[in-house]
C-alpha cells in the first residue's frame, strides 16, 4: 500500500435545499443533472 501524502484531508458534505421533494417530482431529471457533476 503506498504511503499517503502528508497535510490535512478535507471533506465537504452538502446538500440541495428541498432535493427531497425535487427527487420525489422529477426523478429522471435530478440523475441527469447529478451526472454532469
Amino acid at each position: 500500500m503506498p504511503d499517503l501524502p502528508p497535510g490535512a484531508v478535507t471533506f465537504l458534505f452538502t446538500d440541495i435545499q428541498g432535493s427531497t421533494k425535487l427527487w420525489q417530482n422529477f426523478p429522471h431529471k435530478m440523475r441527469k443533472t447529478l451526472r454532469r457533476f
